[in-house]
């Protein structure tokens, strides 16, 4: 195998022109040597003796090969492409409404308290990010000093988007909750539902409406295909209770305001080629299927074709961990892949996760809703949103279920979305993240159980 070895010795790189670009201390990210070596295919496999430093090694690599990818899903976590004429206002804000803003974001990470602390995944989230700046401070050294642009992706300079931003943790955690909402939040048809519901009731007595609805959206389908027969489940069935409010009259029209905001946030993310699509296959043969006698896994994640694509592969070695596979430009995370150990893929789930709410809003003050007896006030803030020339100040709305979605003034209603995961979707990373460090199926099963999102996962 033709290798390239590139040793990554930032204390060499970077103290140099510490006033220029801020540059993290070598001594914060790189515990040792790292190395970061090319098979024949291009594909970065870190070496290291430390955790964090893999993790910073990998930052390092994602940049070299992707890092105006993860500026622009960075971008587009944040819901600040129209700054740079990639989205509008009303776009941009579509994405902030749902999200958190970056205060949030700190504090989400700063809170999450992982269920395995000697796996070090906070330290190896935050050595990733450093090795992701480590490669934007020599790039831009290199370009602002010896006015050579080799380092820099050529669309920071077709775009005119120099300086590079650097990264901060604040930043990948905004990545990690689009992934986890894009990918695992699944559910949250209701209004679908309603709005078929109530064009049938419009067409066909109550009792009919309701048959037919109920054969085309059964809330249990005992012939439903399964990953797991109800017979080899060592878990007891769940109990489904439903409750069906009074449906605003007007349900049809808020369900396609809904619709069209989400496929027109889709259509943005498609033409910039950010990930949109989930949906996956997986194979499990066992050894006795197998010609070989031995136990075969094929993992096809689904998320569409662009370019680059949407995942790269990467290996990472040492410290206990020895696994290749593919991973996302935001995290040190092989999300499917191999290890010493086993080999684990997974595909998006479609449980009912998340549910969407009517507010009933205070006629003389719509940010206020009734719960529990009282009006009460929804919580607010105000982002200030960018496009190329000027911005806008928009208010975004929360309320104790979740944000609002979408708004009924003149039917003093508005709609919420509810989440398991909601502001704890670092979570589900974790989960992941632990895969990779994995030596038995006993830990792999203790890794998925931290995993709040909807995901169906297989080992081998």
């Amino acid at each position: 195998m033709r290798k390239k070895i590139i040793t990554v010795l930032l204390s060499i790189t970077i103290l140099s022109f510490t006033f220029l670009f801020n540059p993290v201390s070598a001594a914060d990210g790189n515990d040792g040597e790292i190395l970061i070596i090319r098979d024949d295919y291009g594909v970065p496999h870190i070496f290291a003796d430390t955790k964090e430093g893999l993790a910073f090694g990998m930052g390092y690599a994602v940049a070299q090969d992707r890092l105006w990818q993860a500026d622009l899903y960075r971008r587009d976590a944040f819901g600040s492409l129209a700054e740079f004429g990639f989205a509008t206002i009303e776009q941009d804000y579509n994405t902030r409404k749902l999200g958190y803003s970056k205060v949030e974001l700190q504090e989400i990470f700063d809170n999450w308290v992982p269920t395995q602390p000697e796996a070090k995944l906070k330290e190896m989230s935050l050595a990733y990010v450093d090795g992701l700046n480590a490669y934007i401070d020599e790039a831009q050294y290199r370009f602002f000093v010896l006015g050579d642009p080799s380092m820099i992706p050529l669309e920071y300079l077709a775009y005119g988007l120099l300086p590079i931003e650097p990264f901060t943790i604040a930043d990948t955690t905004a990545i990690v909750v689009m992934m986890a909402w894009r990918f695992g939040g699944t559910g949250g048809g209701e209004l679908g539902f309603a709005s078929a519901l109530q064009a049938l009731e419009a067409m066909y007595d109550e009792e009919t409406a309701w048959e037919i609805f109920n054969d085309n959206y059964p809330q249990v389908d005992p012939g439903a295909p399964t990953t797991i027969p109800s017979k080899g489940s060592k878990y007891p069935k769940g109990v489904i209770q439903s409750s069906i409010p009074t449906l605003p009259d007007n349900i049809d029209e808020i369900y396609e305001e809904f619709l069209a905001t989400s496929m027109e946030q889709t259509q943005l993310s498609e033409s910039l080629g950010l990930p949109t699509k989930f949906g996956s296959n997986s194979w499990i043969v066992r050894p006795k299927k197998s010609e070989s006698g031995n136990a075969m896994q094929l993992g096809g994640p689904q998320m569409g074709h662009t370019i680059p694509q949407i995942v790269l592969e990467v290996g990472l070695h040492g410290a206990g961990i020895n696994a290749v596979g593919m991973a996302m430009p935001h995290a040190p995370t092989i999300l499917i892949g191999a290890s010493d150990f086993g080999a684990w893929t997974s595909t998006t789930g479609s449980s009912d996760l998340i549910d969407t709410y009517i507010e009933v809003l205070n006629p003389d003050n719509h940010t206020q809703y009734w719960y529990n007896g009282a009006w009460e006030d929804m919580e607010k803030r105000t982002e200030r949103i960018y496009n190329r020339t000027s911005y806008e100040d928009r208010d975004i709305y929360r309320t104790i279920h979740g944000p609002i979605s979408v708004w009924d003034i003149d039917n003093d209603r508005a709609y919420s979305m509810k989440a398991p995961y909601w502001k704890n979707e670092l979570a589900a990373e974790e989960g992941w993240s632990l895969f990779q460090q994995a030596r038995s199926i006993s830990d792999f099963e203790d890794a998925v159980k931290v995993v709040d999102a909807g995901h169906n996962f297989l080992w081998v």
